[in-house]
Protein backbone atom coordinates (compact mmCIF):
# COMPACT_ATOMS: atom_id res chain seq x y z
CA UNK A 1 0.00 0.00 0.00
CA UNK A 2 2.85 2.25 0.95
CA UNK A 3 4.83 1.87 -2.97
CA UNK A 4 1.25 2.48 -4.66
CA UNK A 5 0.65 5.89 -2.79
CA UNK A 6 4.44 7.22 -3.06
CA UNK A 7 4.03 5.84 -7.16
CA UNK A 8 0.44 7.73 -6.97
CA UNK A 9 2.56 10.77 -5.49
CA UNK A 10 5.21 10.91 -7.62
CA UNK A 11 3.08 10.60 -10.66
CA UNK A 12 0.76 13.30 -9.76
CA UNK A 13 3.80 16.19 -8.27
CA UNK A 14 4.76 15.04 -12.00
CA UNK A 15 8.57 14.35 -10.71
CA UNK A 16 9.53 12.16 -13.58
CA UNK A 17 10.39 13.52 -16.60
CA UNK A 18 12.76 12.10 -19.20
CA UNK A 19 14.73 14.96 -20.60
CA UNK A 20 14.80 17.15 -17.21
CA UNK A 21 17.26 16.88 -14.96
CA UNK A 22 17.51 19.62 -11.75
CA UNK A 23 21.07 21.17 -10.93
CA UNK A 24 22.19 24.51 -9.09
CA UNK A 25 23.03 27.33 -11.06
CA UNK A 26 26.81 27.53 -10.52
CA UNK A 27 27.64 30.64 -13.05
CA UNK A 28 26.80 33.07 -15.60
CA UNK A 29 28.62 33.36 -18.74
CA UNK A 30 26.44 36.33 -20.42
CA UNK A 31 22.94 37.01 -20.64
CA UNK A 32 21.53 33.39 -22.25
CA UNK A 33 24.58 31.19 -21.46
CA UNK A 34 24.98 29.32 -17.84
CA UNK A 35 27.19 27.05 -15.67
CA UNK A 36 25.01 24.28 -14.35
CA UNK A 37 25.99 21.35 -11.54
CA UNK A 38 24.24 18.27 -11.38
CA UNK A 39 23.67 16.27 -8.51
CA UNK A 40 26.51 13.98 -9.87
CA UNK A 41 28.39 16.92 -9.85
CA UNK A 42 28.84 17.27 -12.81
CA UNK A 43 29.42 20.59 -14.89
CA UNK A 44 27.79 21.58 -17.74
CA UNK A 45 27.46 24.59 -20.14
CA UNK A 46 23.70 25.71 -20.71
CA UNK A 47 22.63 27.99 -23.75
CA UNK A 48 19.38 28.98 -23.07
CA UNK A 49 16.79 27.67 -25.33
CA UNK A 50 14.94 30.23 -28.29
CA UNK A 51 16.75 33.14 -26.89
CA UNK A 52 19.59 35.48 -28.11
CA UNK A 53 21.10 38.13 -25.60
CA UNK A 54 23.18 41.05 -26.23
CA UNK A 55 26.95 40.28 -26.29
CA UNK A 56 29.10 41.55 -23.90
CA UNK A 57 30.24 44.60 -26.25
CA UNK A 58 27.07 45.35 -27.25
CA UNK A 59 24.43 47.54 -25.59
CA UNK A 60 22.73 46.42 -22.44
CA UNK A 61 25.20 43.06 -22.32
CA UNK A 62 26.38 43.49 -18.92
CA UNK A 63 22.87 44.52 -17.91
CA UNK A 64 21.37 41.41 -19.53
CA UNK A 65 24.27 39.01 -17.50
CA UNK A 66 23.44 41.01 -14.79
CA UNK A 67 19.41 40.47 -14.92
CA UNK A 68 19.90 36.62 -15.16
CA UNK A 69 22.27 36.25 -12.85
CA UNK A 70 19.42 38.06 -10.26
CA UNK A 71 17.30 35.20 -11.18
CA UNK A 72 19.09 32.09 -11.05
CA UNK A 73 22.76 32.77 -9.84
CA UNK A 74 23.40 29.94 -6.99
CA UNK A 75 19.72 28.56 -7.46
CA UNK A 76 18.57 25.40 -7.73
CA UNK A 77 16.31 24.77 -11.05
CA UNK A 78 15.22 22.42 -13.39
CA UNK A 79 16.80 22.06 -16.69
CA UNK A 80 14.79 20.97 -19.60
CA UNK A 81 17.09 19.59 -22.36
CA UNK A 82 16.88 20.49 -26.02
CA UNK A 83 20.21 18.67 -27.56
CA UNK A 84 23.38 20.63 -28.12
CA UNK A 85 24.31 23.16 -30.19
CA UNK A 86 26.97 23.75 -32.73
CA UNK A 87 29.65 25.06 -30.29
CA UNK A 88 28.64 21.54 -28.46
CA UNK A 89 26.72 23.75 -25.65
CA UNK A 90 23.38 22.09 -24.15
CA UNK A 91 20.34 23.75 -24.85
CA UNK A 92 18.13 23.87 -22.22
CA UNK A 93 15.01 25.80 -20.68
CA UNK A 94 15.45 26.47 -17.11
CA UNK A 95 12.26 27.40 -14.63
CA UNK A 96 12.63 27.47 -10.65
CA UNK A 97 11.49 25.04 -8.77
CA UNK A 98 8.27 26.40 -6.74
CA UNK A 99 6.97 23.83 -3.44
CA UNK A 100 3.75 22.85 -4.26
CA UNK A 101 1.21 20.71 -2.74
CA UNK A 102 0.79 16.92 -3.49
CA UNK A 103 -2.78 15.92 -4.79
CA UNK A 104 -4.23 18.77 -2.83
CA UNK A 105 -4.02 16.74 0.79
CA UNK A 106 -1.96 17.71 3.25
CA UNK A 107 -0.75 14.17 3.94
CA UNK A 108 0.91 13.52 0.91
CA UNK A 109 3.69 16.84 2.31
CA UNK A 110 5.25 19.00 -0.08
CA UNK A 111 6.78 18.32 -4.44
CA UNK A 112 8.38 20.31 -6.54
CA UNK A 113 6.05 22.15 -9.02
CA UNK A 114 8.85 21.53 -11.50
CA UNK A 115 6.80 24.12 -13.93
CA UNK A 116 7.74 27.30 -12.14
CA UNK A 117 9.01 30.55 -13.84
CA UNK A 118 9.96 30.14 -17.34
CA UNK A 119 13.36 32.16 -17.42
CA UNK A 120 13.89 32.62 -21.16
CA UNK A 121 10.44 34.06 -21.11
CA UNK A 122 11.31 35.84 -17.91
CA UNK A 123 14.40 37.19 -19.86
CA UNK A 124 12.05 38.43 -22.63
CA UNK A 125 9.28 40.16 -20.41
CA UNK A 126 12.24 41.88 -18.62
CA UNK A 127 13.89 43.56 -21.98
CA UNK A 128 17.20 41.68 -21.27
CA UNK A 129 16.90 38.97 -24.18
CA UNK A 130 15.47 38.46 -28.06
CA UNK A 131 12.82 35.51 -28.75
CA UNK A 132 15.41 33.77 -31.15
CA UNK A 133 13.41 33.08 -33.97
CA UNK A 134 15.65 30.71 -36.16
CA UNK A 135 14.81 28.26 -33.36
CA UNK A 136 11.41 26.40 -33.30
CA UNK A 137 9.05 28.29 -33.14
CA UNK A 138 7.39 29.89 -29.42
CA UNK A 139 4.08 32.52 -30.09
CA UNK A 140 4.41 32.79 -25.99
CA UNK A 141 8.16 34.44 -26.70
CA UNK A 142 7.07 35.62 -29.57
CA UNK A 143 4.46 37.88 -27.43
CA UNK A 144 6.47 38.56 -25.13
CA UNK A 145 9.19 39.96 -27.06
CA UNK A 146 6.15 42.17 -28.87
CA UNK A 147 4.89 43.49 -25.26
CA UNK A 148 8.20 44.33 -23.90
CA UNK A 149 8.80 46.20 -27.55
CA UNK A 150 5.46 47.62 -26.94
CA UNK A 151 6.28 49.22 -23.45
CA UNK A 152 9.87 50.02 -23.89
CA UNK A 153 11.32 47.59 -21.18
CA UNK A 154 15.25 47.21 -21.37
CA UNK A 155 17.04 47.28 -24.33
CA UNK A 156 13.65 48.33 -25.94
CA UNK A 157 14.15 51.61 -24.09
CA UNK A 158 17.11 52.26 -26.94
CA UNK A 159 15.36 53.17 -30.40
CA UNK A 160 16.42 50.40 -32.55
CA UNK A 161 18.82 48.16 -30.55
CA UNK A 162 21.15 45.49 -33.05
CA UNK A 163 20.19 41.82 -32.93
CA UNK A 164 23.15 39.98 -31.26
CA UNK A 165 23.18 37.86 -34.64
CA UNK A 166 23.52 40.84 -36.73
CA UNK A 167 26.11 42.61 -34.69
CA UNK A 168 29.78 42.12 -35.37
Amino acid sequence: MKKLLLIITLLSCNLSFADDIYCKVVGIIDGHTIKCLTNAKKQIKVRLYQIDAPKSKQAFGSKSRQALSDLVFNKDVLLELHGKDKYRRTLGTIYFSQQVECLGHPSFGYCVDPKGIDISLEMINQGMAWYYPFAKKNEQYKKAEEQARKNKVGLWANSNPIPPWEFK
